[in-house]
């Protein structure tokens, strides 16, 4: 147990139940009062360069949005510690509870979207009014452009390349990041916006936690990230993705219509749309590949190359579509 929740926890009579869960390089401690059901507060932990670095990154990310927190039904930053150096180094994150609970809707696994269901619906209003209220130059993120967005991951694919030389065949085979619209600003991003990461309090008000990859990226990101990983029912074996996407993204149908319209409200073109679109596959597959603050296992990396081949073979056979333009023939 890091020092910090030893710190946090009052004399053993009134010290708070606690439940210990393993998280990626570290534990997730949710501290709940004696016969009470909600936790009081929870405390993540790392070990380690690489957890550290993804742990403060959350915490920063809770201190630039604490005045959107009672809003927009984040978790609040409540205590931050950092202990040790270099191999032994260790962090601690405290932050408050968020009201609701994880569920996952049952959608049919051949048509995941045949309508759009209460849960999607309240996941994108959340998501306008996130991008309304979350300002970038307000949040104290990095003012980029969108083609500033662009030219920025584009290079750290090709770093990429360099450093990773075992993931060199999937990175070689993508294209480059087409053109886009200079003066288009970025918007906030959650980063990892999918149904794992929200949470769900009656009538349909949504919370969201998890804010290590908080960032500038553009008006899409996070719903191509939602629409990415659609819910299933829990008994139900995981789709390939690419089949997934066929279905969603590439094909007639309401999933589709859904995000042109989004990409018209944001003031893209249908190039700049398509923009858009690759700067979100290039960002998710590094985020799914660990390539960057997200640590991945030996088999979670391996699984996702498998899958990012898939996708990027039957794009590249389908000259790089988008779902924004008809398919070519």
């Amino acid at each position: 147990m890091h020092e910090l929740v030893r710190d946090l926890l009052p004399a053993p009579a009134l010290a708070p139940r606690l439940v210990r869960l393993p998280l990626d390089d570290g534990a997730l401690i949710a501290a709940f009062a004696p016969r009470a059901e909600a936790p009081l507060w929870v405390a993540k932990t790392a070990y380690g360069a690489a957890a550290c670095l993804r742990l403060r990154a959350e915490a920063e990310a809770l201190g630039r949005l604490v005045a959107l927190a009672h809003t927009l039904n984040l978790p609040r930053r409540l205590a931050w510690r950092e202990c040790g150096d270099g191999p032994e180094i260790s962090a601690c994150l405290v932050q408050s509870t968020v009201a609701g609970t994880r569920r996952l809707w049952c959608l049919s696994s051949a048509r995941p979207w045949a309508r759009l269901p209460p849960l999607l619906e309240a996941a994108a209003d959340w998501l306008r009014r996130f991008q309304r209220l979350a300002q970038v130059d307000a949040l104290g993120l990095a003012p980029l452009r969108l083609g500033e967005l662009a030219e920025q991951t584009w290079l750290c694919l090709l770093n990429d390349r360099r450093l990773h030389p075992e993931w060199r065949p999937l990175l070689e085979a993508l294209p480059a990041l087409p053109r886009v619209a200079p003066h288009l600003p970025t918007t906030a991003t959650h980063g990892d916006f999918w149904v794992g990461n929200l949470l769900w309090q009656p009538p349909w008000r949504v919370g969201v936690v998890d804010w290590s990859g908080l960032s500038a990226g553009s008006a899409l990101d996070d719903l191509l990230t939602f629409t990415s990983n659609p819910p299933r029912r829990p008994a139900e074996p995981a789709r390939p993705r690419l089949a997934c996407w066929q279905a969603m993204w590439f094909s007639p149908g309401r999933p589709r219509e859904f995000l042109r319209s989004w990409a018209r409200d944001a003031g893209y073109s249908e190039g700049d749309a398509r923009s858009a679109f690759y700067i979100f596959l290039f960002r998710r597959m590094r985020w799914e590949l660990g390539l960057g603050l997200q640590t991945r296992s030996r088999d979670d990396r391996l699984q996702a190359a498998r899958e990012w081949l898939a996708i990027v073979h039957w794009l590249a056979e389908h000259r790089f579509p988008d779902p924004f333009t008809p398919m070519p023939v």
